[in-house]
């Protein structure tokens, strides 16, 4: 209750590969019977960010928070989500 108008990063606390999260999401769309998709990359832009990490210390200590969920398991999960609106649409 004391905390007011605060910004919290909630995330795995490690850095990720691009690759890898396309990777996942690919596998898991085919589990649900996309076919054939394919990623493009492009050559990297102005701006665009190389890395990024995000850092939890704050939302540790201040909320007691804690991952539960395994990127994997989000992304499944996240998939799942998304696909099942579209398919009450």
């Amino acid at each position: 209750k004391k905390l007011k108008n605060e910004v919290f990063q909630i995330s795995t606390n490690k850095e990720t590969n691009l690759i890898y999260l396309n990777k996942l999401i690919l596998k898991s769309l085919k589990k649900l019977g996309y076919k054939n998709l394919k990623t493009e990359f492009k050559p990297f832009r102005f701006g665009d960010v190389k890395k990024n990490y995000s850092d939890n210390t704050k939302a540790l200590k201040l909320l007691n928070w804690k991952p539960k969920t395994y990127l994997k398991d989000g992304v499944i999960s996240t998939v799942n989500y998304f696909n099942a609106l579209l398919k009450n649409q």
